[in-house]
């Protein structure tokens, strides 16, 4: 039997009142040649149960025995896919009619992209239309442009709808299961990595967002403190660049400006951790400090020699971490707090004094 050209690859967890909507737009593609490859990842609702209910032969269903992550579904609907082209979506998303057909004519017509991404439309709770949401609009640049951004700033590629050769996609895989927060982050600066990615300007895949917001990536404490957590392996995959021209050119700017340049991709940890000292985020910059402080520990004198880098340069780079608007104004009121436990103190030792007197 052939293998379909389309594998869609779906992690599925307690969303009863989506997944119906969600395969029912499969079903709906105005391509036949696709296999979908849901994953429930141990729901405690009826989704296994409304999955189970469709009989067509396109559809594989794999259920979790226990609650492994999106990662872990993710891992297991790979394990199970025959597709040429693999495309990630979830449960509780939908996909618009016409979404394979321009997705795979996006890859007919960009024969070297190892990925193609799409824009989207944001859906609520009913499938209305939140139009108090408009998410940023992804357009066509250079595979350095996006690798800089990625390394410097925030995640710059959609996952939902994220569709790719499994050839390229297969060495990405097994994905860690620990991830959750910058799961689809990952895999973006992977596959960009290894080649360039199109973006199409259609709408093909509409993204839930509730207004309850009750899913993993909604905005709160927890979510930016497992951004913080999750730096280090985000930040890890850059290690595996091994091509000094992609290098020169993701960070072209930064390299004019502070005259840090690599030699020689073995000192690949230690020019990206001066690069990631230039970053905004202190997580990242906390992540380059560690790889330059590790490449002095083992390498110091080649750092001299190459770099004419040496122990005092290290110890200036601390200066690298401005302190943020938050932290400053932490500072202004703790000293203003300080300030009146010692005028208390003054005024407390005043009363005292008088008594006695």
């Amino acid at each position: 039997m052939k293998n379909p050209r389309f594998s869609i690859i779906c992690p599925a967890f307690n969303h009863e009142r989506y997944v119906a909507w969600f395969i029912d737009s499969v079903l709906a593609q105005t391509v036949s040649d696709w296999e979908l490859v849901i994953v429930d990842d141990c729901s405690s609702d009826n989704t296994a149960k409304i999955i189970k209910s469709y009989t067509d032969k396109r559809i594989k269903f794999i259920q979790h025995k226990i609650n492994g992550g999106i990662n872990a579904a993710i891992n297991t609907g790979v394990e199970n896919s025959t597709g040429e082209i693999w495309i990630m979506v979830a449960s509780d998303d939908v996909m618009c009619s016409d979404a394979l057909e321009k997705i795979g004519a996006a890859f007919d017509k960009n024969p070297n992209a190892v990925a193609v991404y799409c824009n989207l439309d944001v859906i609520d709770e009913n499938n209305e239309a939140r139009t108090d949401i408009v998410m940023p609009e992804l357009k066509n640049r250079s595979r350095a442009s996006f690798l800089h951004d990625a390394f410097m700033h925030n995640n710059v590629l959609y996952g939902p709808g994220m569709s790719m050769r499994a050839k390229y996609a297969k060495k990405m895989f097994p994905a860690t299961p620990a991830n959750c927060i910058f799961q689809d982050y990952i895999q973006n600066v992977q596959l960009l990595i290894m080649g360039d990615v199109f973006v199409l300007p259609e709408k093909v895949i509409k993204y839930r967002i509730t207004h309850d917001q009750k899913n993993i990536s909604a905005a709160g404490f927890s979510t930016e403190m497992r951004c913080k957590l999750e730096t280090d392996s985000l930040m890890d995959v850059f290690l595996s660049i091994e091509d000094i021209n992609l290098l020169h050119e993701i960070f072209s700017d930064e390299i004019k400006k502070t005259g840090i340049n690599i030699k020689n991709i073995r000192d690949l940890k230690y020019f990206l951790g001066r690069m990631a000292l230039l970053s905004y985020d202190d997580s990242r910059k906390i992540w380059g400090f560690h790889q330059i402080m590790n490449c002095y520990n083992t390498d110091r004198a080649r750092l001299y020699k190459e770099y004419g880098f040496q122990f005092r340069d290290l110890v200036k780079l601390v200066n690298s971490f401005q302190p943020s608007e938050y932290s400053k104004k932490y500072r202004k009121y703790k000293r203003l707090f300080n300030l009146m436990l010692i005028l208390s103190a003054l005024l407390l030792l005043t009363s005292i004094v008088g008594v006695i007197l």
